[in-house]
């Protein structure tokens, strides 16, 4: 028997929780690019890269598999009404996600489900299939193991590529001491100057502990990661003090600029210059990589500098165009080989809209994107 109490807080906490899941739109949706084929693989496994490295064939297949291996179980269960009645809460949880749209929902009922789900698929099909003597149910227990052995190694080899990506060196140590040394009473950290912004965004305050004041520098969505609810937050050209900005993005937006130390992973810099706004540019955090035909920056530069692009030329022919709308000279865009080359003179604080638009040759034609080989202010 069930102690009520215990049912009861178990009841109270799944509320919470579930309300908590549901308020607001920043939850993220891990199968949001699944293909239809692909998706039984993909949240059996919690993990959407399950399920596009079968492709839509071997996805079709295994999902086949598994929900005739899922049935089959099911109705030679010694306890068929008991296993359903485990399974239920899931049902019911997929049932209104599918219906309302609820985008956190398929992860929260794979892991509500997951205790359950294992004794059906992959332990309860297999151990079935093992004591039966027809070789098409072993046959079908065999692909069912093999395909949680192949998700086991995809998930695996997915952990070791995030964990190199979501490090964290000795050196975040040493930010705390640098800051207090210099008389530093605030320090302003801007998340989507690291490629991992939402990482960085719930470690940068806890290393930074001892500091009087740490603030985060608007600029999209997902500033302060976990802990978006308490943050103080203020825009981008009116963040005070020292800042905190990726390691990469400092050494290209922010050549310029002094540092007070540098990591791995981040660099503290005394001045910086702000990125206001920006279009046309790919990936929206960290150092731009790639580029519309007509992409824009808005910038706020510490001192008189020099934005300089580099764009690849894959065989596009045309020029570049370039333009500040503060109107001061010293734009150029020269093409060279393998890549164009634009520089375009910075005022010293002021914000300041630079426009670039690519204008392609007669007859040829003009790809979705370009690739920048540097991005970086002199």
């Amino acid at each position: 028997m069930v102690w009520p109490v215990t049912t009861w807080r178990a009841l109270q906490g799944f509320g919470v929780s579930f309300l908590s899941a549901r308020a607001g739109d920043h939850w993220a949706n891990l199968f949001s690019t699944i293909a239809p084929a692909q998706f039984l693989p993909a949240i059996m496994t919690l993990s959407p890269k399950t399920g596009t490295e079968l492709g839509a064939l071997g996805g079709g297949l295994v999902t086949a598999v598994l929900v005739a291996t899922g049935i089959w179980t099911i109705f030679r269960a010694r306890d068929r009404t008991g296993l359903l009645l485990t399974l239920s809460g899931a049902a019911a949880l997929a049932l209104y996600t599918a219906t309302t749209d609820f985008s956190y929902g398929w992860q929260k009922t794979m892991q509500f489900a997951a205790v359950s789900l294992s004794a059906v698929l992959p332990a309860g099909g297999i151990a079935l299939a093992v004591a039966e003597t027809r070789g098409w149910r072993q046959i079908a227990a065999a692909g069912v193991a093999a395909f949680f052995v192949f998700a086991q190694a995809i998930i695996e080899l997915d952990l070791l590529k995030w964990s190199e990506r979501k490090a964290l060196a000795a050196d975040w140590l040493q930010l705390d001491a640098t800051v207090r040394a210099r008389g530093a009473t605030c320090v302003a950290i801007d998340p989507r100057t690291f490629s991992q912004p939402f990482f960085h965004a719930m470690w940068a305050p806890y290393f930074l502990g001892r500091v009087p004041a740490t603030l985060f520098v608007e600029r999209g969505a997902g500033t302060g990661g976990y802990l978006r609810a308490s943050i103080v937050s203020v825009p981008a050209d009116a963040a005070p003090g020292a800042s905190l900005v990726g390691r990469a993005w400092a050494d290209t937006l922010d050549a310029n600029s002094p540092r007070l130390l540098a990591g791995r992973d981040f660099a503290l810099l005394d001045r910086v210059n702000r990125l206001l706004a920006s279009s046309g540019l790919q990936p929206s955090v960290g150092v731009p990589q790639r580029a519309a035909p007509v992409f824009s920056l808005t910038v706020l530069p510490h001192a008189a500098a020099e934005l300089q692009v580099e764009i690849v030329r894959d065989g596009s022919a045309g020029i570049w165009e370039v333009a500040n709308d503060l109107r001061v000279g010293g734009q150029s865009a020269v093409s060279e080989p393998g890549r164009w080359t634009l520089r375009v003179r910075l005022v010293g604080g002021r914000a300041q809209t630079i426009a670039f638009r690519f204008v392609p040759a007669a007859a040829s034609p003009t790809p979705p994107t370009f690739e920048l080989r540097r991005v970086a202010i002199q």
